[in-house]
């Protein structure tokens, strides 16, 4: 698809729609939907190819994720060819506006306000802030112990973790192990 943007911009994006529905199969093999005359139903079976051939469903998955992510083909799966016209007029629509004006995902970027402190924090110090007895001056050393982990490491660490980040102790670190337990 080429599309002109609303000033300067011009994009030549690449998308693809695979067409109809198909899923794995517990053999690994694809499963499309045919048609039964004996039962009047649509039923899950296996893709046979000319020759009787079957084909992989990793293999397709994967080949479809090259595309996507080494030649920078989107790839859209759609059901129906009534789905794969909305999908393009939906397309169309977004193309409509420059990339740049297109910024809901940004959310993740917005200020955050903690008592007296105001400007942008990671996911991760977001999170930290969410914990029992750990504000703005603690989620920043929070982040410096599990940073290069991401917020992965903070939910699984163990409470002798917690208690070697300076302001947190036992009684502290136990609060916020259960708290992430759900507890």
């Amino acid at each position: 698809m080429q599309s002109q943007g609303h000033g300067e911009g011009q994009y030549d994006w690449a998308y693809l729609f695979v067409e109809d529905l198909w899923r794995p199969g517990a053999d690994g093999l694809i499963e499309i939907q045919k048609w039964n005359p004996a039962t009047r139903k649509r039923e899950w079976g296996p893709l046979e190819l000319p020759g009787g051939s079957h084909v992989e469903y990793a293999r397709i998955d994967n080949y479809l994720n090259t595309l996507e992510i080494v030649e920078g083909i989107t790839v859209k799966r759609v059901n129906s060819e009534k789905e794969s016209a909305k999908a393009l007029i939906d397309l169309f629509h977004w193309w409509q506006k420059p990339i740049e004006d297109h910024n809901s995902t940004r959310q993740w970027q917005r200020q955050r306000v903690v008592g007296n402190y105001v400007g942008q924090v990671s996911l991760l110090r977001r999170w930290a802030m969410e914990l029992p007895g750990v504000g703005n001056d603690l989620s920043a050393r929070v982040e410096e112990k599990f940073g290069s982990g991401g917020v992965i490491s903070m939910v699984l660490a163990e409470k002798k973790e917690w208690m070697e980040i300076e302001g947190i102790g036992r009684g502290k670190a136990e609060k916020i192990r259960k708290e992430i337990a759900g507890e």
